[in-house]
């Protein structure tokens, strides 16, 4: 492998800054819940019929993918739970929405900003989060400023083998990694010192105004989106410049749609459409193991 360099490194951790942020990552803790085979065989008998599940918080967790039935899926994925393949935060959320909002979660999503003199800028996010760690694949984040990742390596200087595939945060350590190679290169965050400290001062949460229940909204409507009947929660907002918007939460029972932020006028500056949504978070996606990590100290020059 050639020798690593800062500007590679600082130019990919600004472009994932733009649409993440990094205020609040502390340890997820299980509240109550460890589940194990048996749980699984519960839910898969429970969805076939042969048993009842009756107890209230149970079905909520029980009902992994949100779509208010028990299935097999959801055996499933208790089963992967069972044996750490995932983890959860160990709480219940009555849909996707609360789920988002409390900050552990797996989203696919398409990403758009849209401005009146520079035009729409998309990309398609994928983002695995914790309240201790946040991995983004960079694709979708270099696609969203126009660039794809051949195009940013032969500009800063490839070197053999690596190809950025994701970012990853985690105690205060920045690893960007490579699927193709399986080698992470990581650094610690405070040795970006005040330059650092300033970008994430600027930068906002990539899914803002979050709310830990829909019951919060100042008002609801009907509405059609992706053709999916949907009720639309609206929460009144203002940005740290004091200037109102609305954040308008696209949900189709318990499924999280879209949520799109308009300014009061109704023209809207931001989306996030939601391709797949998981409470569970695949444990890989919160460590490097399987990667050859290597610090970057030793590439910089």
């Amino acid at each position: 492998m050639k020798k690593f360099s800062c500007k590679i490194l600082s130019v990919m951790l600004t472009v994932c800054l733009l649409f993440g942020s990094l205020a609040a990552l502390s340890q997820a803790k299980m509240d109550g819940y460890v589940l194990t085979v048996n749980d699984a065989r519960a839910i898969l008998r429970a969805s076939v019929g042969i048993d009842k599940m009756t107890d209230a918080d149970d079905l909520k967790l029980a009902d992994m993918n949100f779509d208010s039935k028990l299935t097999v899926d959801d055996a499933r994925a208790v089963l992967r739970l069972s044996v750490r393949l995932d983890v959860i935060d160990g709480k219940t959320y009555n849909n996707e929405y609360e789920a988002l909002a409390s900050g552990h979660y797996v989203i696919s999503a398409t990403y758009t900003e849209n401005d009146p003199k520079d035009g729409s800028h998309s990309g398609s996010l994928i983002v695995s989060k914790t309240e201790r760690t946040m991995k983004l694949d960079i694709g979708g984040l270099l696609e969203m400023a126009g660039m794809d990742t051949k195009e940013m390596m032969e500009m800063l200087g490839a070197f053999d083998g690596f190809t950025p595939s994701s970012i990853l945060f985690s105690n205060n350590k920045i690893s960007i990694c490579s699927d193709s190679s399986k080698e992470s290169i990581s650094m610690n965050a405070d040795a970006f010192g005040d330059d650092f400290s300033e970008v994430q001062k600027e930068m906002s949460s990539f899914i803002p105004a979050l709310h830990s229940s829909l019951s919060q909204a100042n008002s609801k409507k009907s509405a059609t989106c992706n053709g999916k009947s949907c009720t639309v929660y609206v929460f009144n907002e203002k940005d740290e410049k004091g200037t109102n918007y609305t954040a308008n939460v696209y949900m189709s029972g318990k499924k999280l749609v879209k949520i799109d932020y308009a300014t009061t006028a109704g023209y809207v500056f931001k989306s996030l459409v939601v391709k797949s949504f998981s409470r569970a978070v695949a444990a890989s996606d919160i460590t490097l193991k399987g990667y050859e990590d290597i610090d970057a100290s030793d590439f910089l020059k």
